[in-house]
């Protein structure tokens, strides 16, 4: 996954701002509270510090049944980088 980070079309901070609108979230803070994160890791995925990783991707899918290849694609990574579920 660190290789993602590298990746020009890797887009976690489109992720993080789709996610806000989706659940109508003004701040940060209420998105990392939504997901369990801390709102130090939101930041650091924003600046790719860290990746977004497969289990928070997986938080996402089971609680808006957005496919993972929504997901990847909003990520900007091809659907293969992240595992999909066999009940996706």
């Amino acid at each position: 996954m660190d290789d993602m980070l590298q990746d020009p079309n890797y887009n976690p901070e489109r992720f993080i701002q789709e996610l806000k609108r989706i659940y109508e979230f003004k701040t940060d803070a209420e998105l990392s509270t939504a997901f369990n994160i801390d709102p130090a890791g939101i930041s650091r995925i924003k600046r790719k510090k860290v990746p977004i990783t497969a289990e928070m991707v997986m938080r996402v899918h089971e609680s808006t049944r957005t496919s993972f290849i929504a997901l990847n694609n909003l990520l900007g990574v091809p659907d293969t980088s992240l595992k999909k579920s066999s009940h996706e």
